[in-house]
């Protein structure tokens, strides 16, 4: 793997290339006042929408912290047999060379988004794009951005003949191990698929906690989108840590208090999915949780406040008035 795909994989790209994602907004369903549509939505200069998901709003700011959360967690399981046997990695163990590959397709994953557009977690099996569309435009992408930075001799013109030869094949090699890296979350067999897919949950988790905002909600469906995160995400990232993955360990420690203090804010708002099935999914991901609390040592003090904030919503959600 070349040194910059290691240590500054954004800077393989023309200026600009990435940030073409901005106007490409997430979380549609839950940023949308009811009775309006997308349109109605002010925009900034950049092409963000003004009320979107802090930090994870669209394409551009969302593969940055994908990448960011990858590097950060996916250190520590780099080596670990146990993400082998509970199948999140397939026939060996996660490599450090590998984990920087995984960094990025993190940070490319979604540019298909950008000629296509997001859809939200429900809605995949509904979207009018396929996979393999998002597979073509990534590549259209991959090929159009691709920054040739070589520096060039000025002193004869074989020089600089050679000096072209070699751009030529630095680009195409830059271009075959971005579109092996993206390889990684587009094929369902990559061996490092199911560990991709487990970072991506942790993305969820934290536009759920970008959602809830300390219990402000920042968005205009706060409580809808919350909801969703939480009984979608809450399930698979537990049996993650059950496993003993240990970056779903490191990363629900750390924002254990924040998910209980996210389960009880739902509840006390009053809000409950009109889709039957997905209100108890909801129900089953809190139960799910506060099992979770119960058997994994969370520190001093945080197990037993966790617990008895959960049990505060259920004896306590129909005295306190709707939000």
């Amino acid at each position: 793997m070349l040194p910059v795909l290691r240590e500054a994989p954004r800077e393989i790209f023309r200026p600009g290339a990435l940030e073409e994602g901005i106007p490409a907004h997430r979380w549609e369903k839950y940023v949308i006042p009811k009775g309006a549509s997308i349109e109605d939505l002010p925009r900034n200069s950049e092409g963000r929408l003004l009320n979107e998901v802090p930090g994870d709003g669209n394409v551009f700011d969302h593969q940055l912290a994908q990448e960011r959360l990858v590097r950060h967690y996916g250190i520590l399981d780099v080596w670990s047999e146990t993400a082998v046997m509970a199948g999140y990695v397939k026939i060996r163990p996660l490599t450090q060379t590998e984990h920087y590959r995984l960094c990025v397709t993190a940070l490319i994953h979604d540019v298909g988004e950008i000629e296509h557009g997001d859809v939200v977690y429900d809605d995949k099996h509904a979207a009018s794009h396929t996979r393999a569309d998002e597979a073509a435009a990534t590549k259209r992408f991959v090929r159009r951005a691709v920054d040739e930075r070589l520096s060039r001799t000025r002193n004869e013109n074989e020089e600089i003949s050679k000096a072209g030869r070699e751009d030529l094949r630095r680009k195409r090699r830059i271009t075959r191990e971005l579109l092996s890296a993206y390889g990684i979350d587009h094929d369902s067999g990559h061996r490092l698929h199911g560990l991709f897919k487990l970072y991506e949950k942790y993305s969820y988790l934290n536009g759920a906690i970008s959602i809830y905002d300390h219990g402000n909600g920042s968005i205009a469906q706060s409580h809808y989108g919350v909801h969703n995160v939480l009984k979608n995400q809450i399930g698979p990232l537990v049996a993650a840590a059950r496993a003993g993955i240990p970056s779903a360990l490191a990363f629900l420690e750390e924002r254990a208090e924040t998910v209980t203090a996210m389960f009880a804010w739902v509840c006390y708002s009053g809000f409950r999915d009109e889709n039957d099935g997905n209100q108890k999914a909801f129900e089953e991901a809190k139960r799910t949780w506060s099992k979770y609390l119960e058997t994994v040592p969370l520190g001093k003090g945080r197990r037993n406040s966790g617990t008895l904030l959960l049990e505060a919503v259920e004896s306590n959600r129909k005295d306190r008035p709707l939000k």
